[in-house]
């Protein structure tokens, strides 16, 4: 409600990344070691759901579905640092990028920073490497994204696709050849041997 009323912009700032912030809390040690490499990138060492974090996910649903474009570019990179990994995003993440251009790399980074991508998420991040009325570096972007989480089957599916439709492409040679350098050259390609074996 106090989001809602509060005209002041650092005072709503404030209070969208409160709300980010407490979408998760650290989770209750379980007497386990943390292993020789906890991941520390925060802003919980194990950040785990509670009780409200249901509650707070559909203020921020609602936040991104009706907010304008620089709360947007305030609040997308605030939900990719706190890691909220909502499903109910990624449709409205998609329509954002479609319908503001400026914010395509912001949500490109959120789909392409969590642990996975999402399903529906990937023939946007697709079609972005493949439109020539993007710019090289976002298509680059999207498609370095893609390649890093290649362990998906979908997601390698994709990648493949990209590298064997930029091949074809007249305008795309220098950038076709970029991707696929670095994609073939990088030594993770080796988990993807059966996929390539078929």
């Amino acid at each position: 409600e106090r989001l809602n009323h509060a005209e002041m912009q650092p005072s709503r700032r404030l209070m969208l990344e409160a709300l980010c912030r407490l979408y998760y809390r650290e989770a209750d040690w379980d007497g386990s070691w943390w292993g020789t490499r906890p991941d520390t990138s925060g802003p919980y060492f194990k950040a785990v759901t509670w009780d409200q974090s249901e509650k707070i996910g559909q203020t921020l649903r609602g936040i991104v579905a009706n907010a304008d474009e620089s709360t947007l570019r305030f609040l997308l990179p605030e939900l990719q640092r706190h890691k909220i990994d909502s499903p109910d995003l990624t449709p409205l993440l998609i329509n954002i990028a479609t319908r503001l251009t400026s914010l395509r790399t912001e949500v490109i980074d959120l789909f392409t920073g969590r642990p996975s991508i999402p399903k529906e998420a990937i023939p946007f991040l697709e079609d972005t490497v493949l439109s020539p009325k993007q710019d090289s570096a976002l298509r680059a972007r999207a498609f370095d994204g893609l390649a890093r989480a290649s362990d998906q089957p979908e997601v390698l599916a994709a990648v493949v696709h990209v590298i064997t439709s930029l091949n074809k492409s007249e305008n795309d040679g220098a950038l076709f050849k970029r991707l696929r350098d670095d994609f073939v050259r990088d030594p993770r390609r080796a988990r993807n041997i059966t996929y390539f074996e078929k």
